[in-house]
C-alpha cells in the first residue's frame, strides 16, 4: 500500500486526476485543494462517472484502520452474520485506487450515494456523546470536547448539511462551526428541521422515512456485540425533486413509497472502530447518542 494522504505535502494545488474531479455536495470531510491547518493544498474525496467516490486513506493507524475495515466487511468469505447484515447500512466497497497523479496516496472506492439524484439533500451526523478512542492522550481528549459545548447533552453533532431549500429555490449550506454552537432548542430550530423542509406538506413523511430508516440501524446495535465504533457518522440523503413529484391528492403509501425511493440513510467514518474483547459487548456510546437522535427526530416530526 502506498503511504496516506497525511504523509503528502503539496506546495501547489494537487492535480486533478484524469477521469475524475473533487466530490460534488460534499459537506463534512477533506475537501480536496481546500488549506486544512499548516497544508495550504490537503488532498480530499474524488467522485468518478461509475457513481464511485475516492476517498484518500488518512494517518498511519486511523486510515489503516478504516481501509481493513472496509476489506473485512466486503470479504466475499466473511461468515459473521451480524457483519454481513451491517454491509446494508454502509456504502458498498470496490477496493482500492492509486494514481500517477497523486503518489504516495491511496484511495478507497466507496459507493457515492447521491450519484443518481438530481437535487441531493445531504446532512452528516456524528454519533455518541464520546468522539475519541482509547488510545487518545489528554491533549486530544480536551480538543474534542471544545469543539462541540453541547455534545454531552445531545449525544450528536451535525458536522454539515446541505439542503434545497423549496421556500428559496436555492441551496442552504450550514457548517460545522455554526452546527456544533447550537443547544437543544436550537439543533432543532437551526439543524433538523431546516434539512427537512418542514414547510412542504411532505415534510413529515420525510422525517417519518428516516425515522424508519434509524430504526433499522438502532436494532443492529442493539443485537450485535462485535464491534463498537467512535466518531462514526450516519449520513442523510433525499432527492428534493421528490417534491415535485407529489400532490395533495397522493395517498400517504404513495407519498412514503416515492420518499423511500428518493432517500437513503448510510452510516460512513470509520477510522476509530474497534472489536469488542469479550463476546457480551455492547456500544453504549453508539445507542447513547442514537437514541438521542431519534428522539430530536420524533420532535421535529411532531412540529
Amino acid at each position: 500500500m502506498a503511504e496516506n494522504m497525511d504523509d503528502v505535502v503539496w506546495k501547489s494545488l494537487p492535480p486533478v486526476p484524469k477521469g475524475v474531479k473533487p466530490l460534488d455536495h460534499q459537506v463534512a470531510g477533506h475537501v480536496f485543494g481546500r488549506p486544512n491547518g499548516q497544508k495550504q493544498n490537503q488532498l480530499g474525496f474524488l467522485q468518478n462517472d461509475e457513481g464511485q467516490i475516492l476517498k484518500p486513506i488518512q494517518g498511519p493507524i486511523k486510515g489503516k484502520r478504516e481501509a481493513e475495515f472496509y476489506s473485512r466487511l466486503f470479504d466475499s468469505e466473511l461468515a459473521i452474520s451480524e457483519l454481513i447484515e451491517l454491509r446494508t447500512f454502509v456504502p458498498k466497497y470496490f477496493g482500492q485506487w492509486v494514481t500517477e497523479e497523486h503518489p504516495g496516496c491511496t484511495y478507497l472506492i466507496l459507493e457515492n450515494i447521491t450519484h443518481t439524484l438530481k437535487i441531493p439533500c445531504i446532512m452528516d451526523i456524528k454519533i455518541g456523546p464520546i468522539t475519541y478512542d482509547k488510545y487518545a492522550d489528554e491533549n486530544k481528549i480536551s480538543s474534542e470536547k471544545k469543539k462541540s459545548p453541547f455534545l454531552e447533552k445531545l449525544g450528536f453533532q451535525i458536522l454539515g448539511i446541505k439542503v434545497f431549500s423549496t421556500k428559496i429555490k436555492d441551496y442552504i449550506k450550514l457548517d460545522r462551526y455554526f452546527l456544533r454552537a447550537l443547544d437543544e432548542t436550537a439543533v432543532l430550530e437551526k439543524g433538523l428541521k431546516v434539512f427537512f423542509n418542514l414547510h412542504e406538506p411532505f415534510g413529515f413523511y420525510l422525517v417519518k422515512t428516516f425515522l424508519e430508516k434509524l430504526s433499522d440501524v438502532q436494532n443492529w446495535f442493539y443485537r450485535q456485540k462485535k464491534l463498537y465504533f467512535i466518531a462514526s457518522s450516519l449520513l442523510f440523503v433525499y432527492d428534493a425533486t421528490v417534491f415535485e413529484l407529489l400532490n395533495p391528492e397522493s395517498s400517504s403509501d404513495m407519498v412514503m413509497q416515492a420518499i423511500r425511493s428518493n432517500s437513503n440513510l448510510k452510516m460512513i467514518d470509520f477510522t476509530h472502530v474497534f472489536d469488542f474483547e469479550t463476546e457480551d459487548g455492547r456500544d453504549e456510546n453508539y445507542i447513547t447518542g442514537l437514541n438521542s437522535l431519534v428522539k430530536f427526530m420524533e420532535l421535529v416530526q411532531k412540529s
